[in-house]
């Protein structure tokens, strides 16, 4: 069962994420991950869409520090 991280701004949905385990809950897992932030010419913000894999992570934190991983994971997409 994933994760769904959704992000809102004035009640309108900006930006989208889920992280699913691949690892059978291992304590140390591997999480698949999507993420998808909508274009704000406006702002200069540029479309994210993009997948990959957070590897190594340690299921024994608060769900938070999986959350830090999927928003540096889709920082690092913008750059």
């Amino acid at each position: 069962m994933p994760i769904r991280i959704k992000v809102e701004l004035n009640g309108r949905e900006i930006a989208v994420a889920t992280a699913e385990n691949v690892s059978r809950l291992a304590d140390i897992s591997d999480y698949w991950v999507a993420v998808h932030e909508f274009p704000e010419p406006s702002l200069g913000i540029n479309e994210i869409d993009e997948a990959g894999l957070i590897r190594k992570h340690d299921r024994n934190q608060s769900v938070w520090a999986l959350v830090e991983k999927v928003a540096a994971f889709a920082r690092a997409s913008q750059i």
